[in-house]
C-alpha cells in the first residue's frame, strides 16, 4: 500500500523552486551540525584543558636549570656566580665591588697608605647585576667549573626570585670586603633566599658562608 502522504511530501520537495530547496537543505545541515549546549561546553572545556596543559609544559619544561660557576681570582680563591638556564638562553646573576661597577673580584689592592684597611674600604659596597649570559658579558667563561644545583620544574621561574634578591642586596649597600661579605656572599644569598641547594665547584671561596 502506498503512503500517499510521503509521496506528496517528496513530490512537493522535488518541485520546490531552486532557492526554496536550497533553504530546506541548509536547515537540514544545520540541524545535523548542531551540538547540544552541554556537549558543546564539554568539548570546549576539553580543548581548554589541553591548551592549559600544553602551556604548563611550555612554561615549566624540564630544561630549566640552576648552576653555580666559578672563576679564579686572587691566588687560589674563587669568584662564584649563578647561572639560570631555560634551555634556550642563559642568564647570569652575580655580585662584586661597587668601585668597578660590579666587575669580577680582584686582588687585594692598596692605597697610598699601603694598609689592608684602606684596601678593604676602597672596594665600596656590594653591588649585583644580571642579564643574558653571552660573549662579552661580565664573568663569561663557557668552560668555567660548574655545579648544577637544581633542574626541572622546581628550577623554572627562579630567575625572578634571583632578580628580586639582586635588587634587595643593592639597596642594602653592604660594605664589600675581600674575605666577605663579597660576591660569593651574594651568590650564596641568591640560592638561600630562593630555596635552592647551596653547592659550589671545588675551591676556596671566601665569603660563601655569609648570607646577606
Amino acid at each position: 500500500m502506498q503512503d500517499h502522504g510521503v509521496s506528496r511530501s517528496n513530490h512537493s520537495i522535488s518541485h520546490m523552486p531552486g532557492r526554496a530547496l536550497w533553504v530546506v537543505k541548509a536547515i537540514c545541515f544545520a540541524s545535523l551540525a548542531y551540538a547540544p549546549p552541554a556537549l558543546a561546553e564539554e568539548t570546549a572545556a576539553g580543548a581548554a584543558s589541553l591548551h592549559d596543559a600544553s602551556a604548563r609544559r611550555s612554561a615549566t619544561g624540564t630544561t630549566c636549570r640552576v648552576d653555580v660557576r666559578s672563576k679564579p681570582v686572587a691566588g687560589v680563591a674563587k669568584h662564584l656566580f649563578v647561572i639560570y638556564s631555560t634551555g634556550r638562553r642563559e642568564l647570569y646573576f652575580r655580585g662584586g665591588p661597587s668601585d668597578d661597577g660590579g666587575g669580577s673580584d680582584s686582588n687585594s689592592r692598596t692605597g697610598s697608605s699601603g694598609s689592608k684597611q684602606h684596601a678593604e674600604s676602597s672596594h665600596g659596597s656590594i653591588v649585583t647585576n644580571h642579564g643574558v649570559y653571552k660573549s662579552g658579558t661580565v664573568d663569561y667563561a663557557p668552560r668555567a667549573p660548574s655545579v648544577t644545583v637544581l633542574t626541572g620544574v622546581a628550577a623554572c621561574g627562579l630567575d625572578r626570585c634571583f632578580a628580586r634578591e639582586a635588587a634587595r642586596i643593592n639597596g642594602l649597600r653592604i660594605p664589600y670586603k675581600i674575605l666577605g661579605p663579597n660576591s660569593n656572599s651574594a651568590a650564596r644569598t641568591f640560592l638561600a633566599k630562593c630555596g635552592v641547594p647551596a653547592r659550589k665547584p671545588a675551591g676556596v671561596a671566601p665569603g660563601w658562608n655569609r648570607i646577606l
